[in-house]
This record gives structure tokens, C-alpha cells and sequence, in this order.
């Protein structure tokens, strides 16, 4: 009930913008006189919903509505029906003489100023539609209430409205008795200069007989002794009201404005500020790709993409373990801790332009590509003019309306059928409309490929490179991070690293909860890089990454790969070829020469040859090589058996 009251709430916002206009109108005159009789009856029916509007809350919401500051300001809107009504009676039965009642009621008329008040109806409602917008924008609560608390913006109300209105009033009141006083005493002046009543017949205010009966003028009475005899003139008191109306409204538009601006003015202070507080919240949680593109435009994170992108896994080797023996010194761990990741973040984020997903205890998630990326302007631009993200966009609406529909359609009879139909004819309805949407882009997607034939083959072309650029610049932020920690444990005793790379398509979202952001990457590369990871380590490798993106990047000038035998990444999985990539300048030729020997002699069953190439690598690499002391240790362990 509450909420249809607030749909109804809408036309009474109208009526009440209405209402400034009409009165505003009336105090500059600008209403013909021929109309008058009408405008009586569209400020009484107006006056009249407002007092059924006031009614029919008392009634349902009762002590709620009350206690709420728009109590005041609706009661207050309803005064206008005391003015409106008595110059009704008025100008239906002169014989009620009803006109002078009607003119004392004009600070009644003054009341429809409190109906400004109302707007601020619309401005909070604004304020709530926005911030549940940028609440939707960050997925931070799509089931947040509308209904929010706002104590100190009723608080404004109560004491700002009240005062204002007063003061109006009361200024409107001194203006109109100023002017009446200013030409009672200019009438007084004329009429006492006057010798004979023909004088006074001549002064422009005077009213005859039958003026001087029509209850619907305005008068001021003057007596002058004439010939020896008292006589009463009427005189017009309409040009002092009009005067009065006149300041009065320009008074009222002055305030109007004045209002709009600071309103205006101090929105966008706040919006600004606002705006500047989330951003700097959602850095701390976030990378700023990501929010560049939420601040861009948040409908990012209500989006779900498939995308392709290379995802990393990087783990600190050794912390859980120094952790539970020295949990007297977690400060001293954690600081040691921060310290790398310090590393890993600045070499993802600054340096690489990657997105640091997630700390997970002494793992950190990382992925780099997708439209967060620099990389991705190399294919955005024909995405852009094949409308490829548009058209995307447009069949995910098709497939989430699509799915809406057959929910609602399976609960048939469940729920209010009234309401059930309803919401199902809307639903109807926008699918049609996402449908005819993604038609028309279609069409222009193939006059695109129409008008410019090498279109489509050039962006193959892009994301082919993008690829390329994406998978590279992974792998050489994987072996800053690991040389950038190397040298901070030379220093300081950091722990070692194990990290896992991956490329191929991912799922893109906010698959957090509707309270709480988690945009994220979900899929099987993903999986793969967390399962090789620990692999790694366990084969005696610094990073290990997968067939995708070795076949991206093997032509690469800067870089060297050596591959290592098929290895199961998880329990009862076919054997996968992984490889661990060398920046060109920090290996030698001979040592992977070595080690591939290696390789292929395991291979082929010759297990000696294999042992003894094995430790021969480990010999020509400083300081050894534990991944080619793991497998010779293997062969041997065959051999053995």
C-alpha cells in the first residue's frame, strides 16, 4: 500500500508544480479576466487533491506520517483550499458576502509557496536514484533498500520550511497592508483636496453604485463632509493588491531560483566529493583499470564478458609454514609479506597495466588482457565500428529477459495473477524492444562489413597480436616480480616464489554477492594457472606456463623456453606440456640444450643418457639447477626399480 501511495505521490508533484505556476501567473496578472471564473475552479479542484492527498496518508500511514517531515509540508499545502474555497462561495452567490472573508483569506493563497517544499520530494528522490545507481554501478548492493534513513535531511526540513514559509507569509502580509496603507493615504489626500463630490467622481480608484455592491472588487471606504452632509466613497483597492503581487512574485522567483542554484551548486560540491571518496575507496580494493572503467561507466561491473586473457597465480613459498613456527611475530611476517606484494603490485598494475584480482592468504591472483587492458586498444577501434560490444551487450539482454520471462512463467498461478500477467506483459515487451535493438545493429554491422571488406579480417588480424602482446607482457612481468624479489630477499630474507600462468577465454564479472563486489575471471584457464602454480615448485621451476601461451610467444626475440616432460596438473588429468620461459639474456643456450637432451632421452626410455644430460645442465647453470636434479633423481629411482 505504502508503495502505490508513492507511485500516486508523482501527479501530486505535477499538480504541485502546476499550482507555483498558476499562482505566479496570477500575482503578474498575466491571466486574462475572462478566465477568472475558470481559474476558480482549477485552483479549487487543485487545493482539493491536495487536501485528499493529506487525508488519505493520515488514514493509511497514520503516526508514520506524522512524525514525518512531509506532514508539515503537505498540511501546509492544503491551507490554499481556505482561500480558494470562500472565493468560490463568492463568485457563485454574491448575496453570501462572502467577499470580505475571500480577501482576508489571502495569506491562505500565500500558503501554495509551502507547495515549493514538495519538490524536495523529487530532489531526495533524485538523491536516492543516484546513489542506488553508483550502488549498482560498484555491485556493492543491488538489494539495498530505497526506503533509506535520511535524519538529517528531515531534520532540514522541519526547521528550514517552517521559517521560510513563515517568513514569506509574513512578508507577503506587510507588502499587501503596505500598499493598501500607501493608497489609502494617497486616496485620503486626494479626497480631502477635493471641493465637490463631481472631484471626487474624477480621481481614477472611485466606484460608482453599482461597483461599489460587486462583492468581487477590492475596496477602500472614505468619508468627506460635503454641503454639510457625511458622505462614504468606495474607492478600488485593486491596483495596491496588484502592486503587491506584482513584488510578491518577482519575491518568490528571486527565491526560486536562488534556491535551484545553491541546490544545483551544492549537489555537484557533493557529487564531486562524493565521487572522489568512492574512487579513492575503490583503489584500495581494486585496480585501476578497473576503475577507470567503473568511473568511465558503471554499468561496467553489471556486464558479464568472455573474453581471452592470460591469468597468474603467484605464491610466497614458505610463509604458512614460517607463520605457525613464529606466530609471536606475525607483525615482522606480515611487513616481510607486504613488502613482496608491494613488488607484485607495482609490476602488475604500474608497470604491466594488469589487474591484481585477489589476495589469497599468500597467494595473489593476477590477470592481464580484456578490455582493462592497453593492449585491447589494438582491436577496440574495429570492435568499435563492426559494433561487436554493442551487439554482445544486446544478446546477453535477449538471454537475461529471455530467462526472467520463463521463471515468471513457470510460477503461473503461484502468485497474484493480476500482478503475475502484469510484470509478464512488461517483460514481453522489453524483449522485444533488446530484439529489435540487436536486428538493427546487426544491420549495421553487415553495411559495415559491406562498406569496408577488410574490416573483419584486420580485426582476426588484431586480436591475433593482442594476444601475443598480452601472453608476453605476462610472462615478463612473472620474471620481474621473481628477479624484483630476488633481489629484496638478498637484502632482507624474503621467501621464495612458485608462480602458474595461463591464456585462453574467461568469464569476466561481478560473480560476488548482490551486497558485496567480487568482479572476477572464472573458467578453465583459470584453473589451469592455479593448478600450475604449486607444480612449479614441486618440478624445481621458478614460473610455469601453459601450451597457449607458449605457442603465442615462442617466436618471441627476448625471451627462451625450456620444455619439461608432460606433467598431470590434477589428479587423474591427461599429461599437459608446460614450459618455463628464461629472459634471453639471463640463460644459456647450452644449459636448455642440455636439459632438452634431457627430455627427450627420458622420453625415449634411454634413462642413462637422460640422467647424464640432466645433471649436466645442473652443472652449467649458476648456482644449479633443482628442476634438473628432480629429474635425474626421477631416472634413477626407475632405474633402480
Amino acid at each position: 500500500m505504502e508503495r502505490r501511495l508513492e507511485r500516486l505521490s508523482t501527479p501530486v508533484l505535477v499538480l504541485a508544480g502546476i499550482a507555483i505556476i498558476l499562482y505566479l501567473l496570477e500575482l503578474f496578472r498575466l491571466i486574462p479576466a475572462s478566465l477568472s471564473p475558470a481559474m476558480l475552479w482549477i485552483n479549487f479542484l487543485i487545493d482539493f487533491v491536495f487536501l485528499l492527498d493529506l487525508t488519505t496518508k493520515l488514514i493509511i500511514l497514520r503516526t508514520k506520517y506524522i512524525k514525518s517531515p512531509w506532514f508539515l509540508i503537505d498540511l501546509v499545502s492544503t491551507l490554499p483550499i481556505i482561500s480558494s474555497t470562500i472565493e468560490l462561495l463568492g463568485s457563485i452567490g454574491p448575496q453570501l458576502e462572502a467577499t470580505r472573508a475571500a480577501r482576508g483569506a489571502r495569506v491562505a493563497r500565500v500558503a501554495r509557496v509551502a507547495r515549493v517544499a514538495r519538490i524536495a520530494r523529487v530532489a531526495r528522490a533524485a538523491q536516492v536514484a543516484a546513489t542506488l545507481q553508483a550502488i549498482r554501478g560498484q555491485s556493492f548492493g543491488k538489494g539495498a533498500s530505497a526506503e533509506q534513513d535520511t535524519p538529517s535531511f528531515n531534520r532540514s526540513l522541519m526547521i528550514v520550511i517552517p521559517i521560510l514559509l513563515i517568513v514569506f507569509i509574513a512578508v507577503a502580509y506587510f507588502l499587501i497592508q503596505q500598499e493598501l496603507n500607501n493608497l489609502q493615504a494617497d486616496l485620503s489626500r486626494q479626497v480631502e483636496a477635493a471641493a465637490t463630490r463631481a472631484d471626487i467622481q474624477r480621481i481614477p480608484q472611485y466606484l460608482n453604485a453599482g461597483q461599489a455592491r460587486d462583492p468581487q472588487i477590492e475596496k477602500i471606504y472614505l468619508t468627506k463632509e460635503i454641503d454639510g452632509r457625511t458622505l462614504e466613497f468606495a474607492f478600488s483597492a485593486d491596483e495596491a493588491h496588484k502592486r503587491a503581487d506584482r513584488t510578491q512574485g518577482l519575491m518568490l522567483i528571486v527565491v526560486l531560483l536562488t534556491t535551484a542554484g545553491v541546490v544545483y551548486m551544492s549537489r555537484s560540491l557533493k557529487t564531486d566529493e562524493t565521487k572522489g571518496e568512492e574512487v579513492s575507496i575503490l583503489h584500495q580494493f581494486l585496480s585501476p583499470s578497473i576503475v577507470e572503467k567503473i568511473d568511465s561507466n558503471s554499468e561496467v561491473v553489471e556486464r558479464f564478458y568472455k573474453q581471452w586473457l592470460s591469468v597468474f597465480f603467484i605464491t610466497i613459498q614458505g610463509l604458512s609454514h614460517v607463520t605457525e613456527e613464529d606466530d609471536e611475530n606475525i607483525e615482522a611476517l606480515a611487513l616481510r609479506r607486504r613488502r613482496v606484494m608491494d613488488i607484485v603490485r607495482y609490476q602488475v598494475v604500474e608497470v604491466h597495466s594488469g589487474v591484481v584480482d585477489k589476495f589469497i592468504g599468500d597467494t595473489v591472483m593476477v590477470w592481464l588482457g580484456g578490455p582493462f587492458s592497453v593492449h585491447w586498444k589494438r582491436l577496440a577501434s574495429f570492435r568499435e565500428r563492426l559494433l561487436v560490444d554493442e551487439l554482445e551487450f544486446a544478446e546477453q539482454d535477449i538471454r537475461s529477459v529471455a530467462r526472467e520471462i520463463e521463471a515468471i512463467r513457470q510460477k503461473q498461478g503461484v502468485e497474484d495473477e493480476e500482478e503475475h500477467m502484469e510484470r509478464l506483459a512488461f517483460l514481453e515487451e522489453i524483449h522485444r524492444e533488446v530484439e529489435a535493438k540487436r536486428d538493427a545493429l546487426l544491420a549495421k554491422h553487415e553495411e559495415a562489413k559491406r562498406d569496408n571488406p577488410s574490416l573483419q579480417t584486420r580485426l582476426r588480424e588484431a586480436v591475433q597480436m593482442y594476444k601475443v602482446q598480452a601472453a608476453k607482457s605476462a610472462v615478463l612481468c612473472c620474471l620481474d616480480i621473481w628477479e624484483e624479489v630476488a633481489k629484496e630477499t638478498e637484502r632482507n630474507g624474503a621467501f621464495g616464489l612458485s608462480i602458474g600462468v595461463a591464456s585462453g577465454s574467461v568469464s569476466i564479472g561481478n560473480f560476488g554477492s548482490t551486497q558485496q563486489i567480487g568482479f572476477t575471471v572464472l573458467g578453465p584457464t583459470v584453473d589451469r594457472a592455479a593448478r600450475l602454480e604449486p607444480v612449479a615448485t614441486k618440478y624445481g621451476c621458478r614460473l610455469l606456463i601453459d601450451l597457449e601461451t607458449y605457442e603465442l610467444i615462442k617466436e618471441s626475440t627476448d625471451l627462451k623456453f625450456r620444455m619439461l616432460p608432460h606433467i598431470a596438473i590434477e589428479n587423474g588429468a591427461a599429461p599437459i606440456a608446460t614450459y618455463e620461459p628464461f629472459k634471453r639474456d639471463r640463460v644459456q643456450q647450452e644449459f636448455l640444450d642440455a636439459f632438452h637432451e634431457g627430455v627427450f632421452a627420458m622420453q625415449n626410455y634411454q634413462l642413462d643418457k637422460a640422467i647424464e644430460y640432466f645433471k649436466t645442465a645442473d652443472a652449467l647453470r649458476d648456482g644449479g639447477d633443482a628442476a634438473s636434479l628432480q629429474w635425474a633423481e626421477a631416472c634413477e629411482t626407475v632405474l633402480q626399480k
